[in-house]
């Protein structure tokens, strides 16, 4: 699974790329999409634009493995939802990929999850198991909508987030499953 892993997150840095200090981005200076809070929690320690201007490749792949990936338990959802639930928990935070997207989805399906709270539990765990089971690719299909649904009320509710709306509709509709485009 990490192999597999690995080359997910590869991607995903490969996506978000080098270092961007936009002045719209909340995130402020970024680089492989680690922000300098995201930066400074894992050193424990306060950082400047230049520490995140600093960081590798491997240092950012390390970061997603643990904080985006293990510690929200990405990895214990089906293996069909991990390229789009680590990108969900990469683009978004893990909270709201699990709250505003995994959760929200099977709320809309009728799906008992146990409760909206951006935790994977038992019940989101079999939630999400019955939903695959269920829907198949279909269920990564509702994902990527309501994820659109999401960013969309994002720059809705913020207009200078407004810039980035096309790019972030591109990089989600990417995840599509071949053949459902």
């Amino acid at each position: 699974m990490r192999n597999r892993i690995k080359n997910i997150i590869k991607d995903i840095i490969d996506r978000e790329g080098g270092y961007v200090n936009h002045p719209n981005d909340r995130g402020g200076p970024t680089k492989y999409g680690i922000t300098l809070a995201t930066f400074e929690s894992w050193l424990g320690r306060q950082c400047s634009a230049d520490d995140v201007k600093a960081i590798s490749k491997e240092t950012a792949a390390e970061i997603y493995m643990r904080d985006y990936f293990f510690k929200p338990g990405i990895h214990k959802l089906p293996v069909q939802l991990h390229d789009f639930m680590l990108d969900a928990s990469v683009h978004h935070g893990p909270h709201n990929a699990v709250k505003k997207v995994l959760q929200e989805t099977m709320l809309r399906n009728g799906t008992n999850t146990g409760g909206i709270d951006g935790i994977i539990g038992p019940k989101t765990i079999a939630a999400t198991i019955k939903s695959m089971d269920y829907h198949g690719s279909q269920f990564i299909v509702q994902l990527i909508k309501t994820r659109i649904d999401y960013v969309e009320r994002i720059a809705e509710r913020d207009k200078s987030q407004h810039v980035f709306l096309a790019g972030w509709k591109n990089r989600i509709e990417a995840l599509m499953p071949e053949g459902l485009a």
